[in-house]
């Protein structure tokens, strides 16, 4: 029977692609081929969407051409969200890639083994539910008298994260609203990733080049020479002219 998958078209843009990205370090191309391979591997060996009895070094090398970039993979897909933890598994695989189990096991009238997988799954999202009764009298006096756990410290924004929130703030953009910051950051997150790529990994050029260009750009459009702008991808298209520029002034204060 022919295996396929559903893949969402807003994949490539999606920013836990883009987190794999900056994570390995990778082209678009590149960690599009990851994910996809990844999930072929798991149709092919893991059909219920669990990797736990694999080594991760195992599941890398069959997504990475060499050694050091597999052990970096399985690590990297959790981290941005492809994967989840404890025990190891495909992200949402039933919800998302399962459509080929259906098929299988509807055709072969084995009701009996997607209903164990579907079981195990179920078991793994009630667990993560508290139950309504759960916690006794004598559990929540206990509770009460143990310390408090340290909240844990926020995570580290990416360099992307860092450099649409400099353009947003320089744009006047207000992002203390969580839908509007997730809004912005989806249409401006392949920008970023571009500009820093351009700027050779360096925040602050990338920063710099927003002040700059964006300053550039409101000038032409007082003079009537273009059109109100307000995406991040304008100031790529003069970030070489600007660098040459800006890369000669460093030389010339070095001197």
């Amino acid at each position: 029977m022919a295996i396929w998958l559903k893949i969402y078209i807003d994949l490539p843009q999606h920013p836990k692609t883009q987190k794999l990205r900056a994570i390995l370090g990778v082209d678009l191309p590149t960690a599009l081929g990851y994910l996809q391979l990844l999930w072929g591997w798991a149709a092919r060996f893991a059909e219920d969407g669990f990797l736990d009895k694999f080594d991760p070094q195992v599941i890398g090398l069959a997504i990475a051409r060499d050694l050091e970039t597999g052990k970096k993979i399985v690590p990297a897909m959790i981290e941005s969200g492809f994967l989840d933890q404890n025990p190891l598994r495909v992200h949402d695989w039933l919800e998302v890639h399962s459509v080929f189990l259906l098929k299988k096991y509807s055709n072969a009238g084995d009701s009996l083994k997607l209903g164990t997988i579907k079981k195990r799954w179920s078991k793994i999202e009630n667990g993560k539910r508290p139950h309504k009764n759960a916690e006794t009298p004598k559990a929540k006096k206990d509770s009460a008298q143990k310390p408090k756990a340290k909240e844990q410290a926020p995570r580290p924004k990416s360099p992307q994260q860092l450099l649409i929130e400099h353009f947003a703030k320089n744009r006047g953009v207000d992002l203390s609203n969580l839908a509007a910051q997730d809004r912005f950051f989806k249409q401006h997150c392949t920008a970023a990733t571009e500009l820093l790529a351009l700027s050779g990994e360096k925040l602050d050029m990338a920063c710099q080049a927003v002040e700059d260009i964006a300053r550039y750009l409101d000038e032409l459009v007082q003079k009537k020479t273009i059109e109100e702008w307000s995406n991040l991808a304008a100031i790529n298209n003069h970030f070489l002219k600007w660098k040459a520029i800006y890369d000669s002034r460093t030389r010339t204060h070095a001197a």
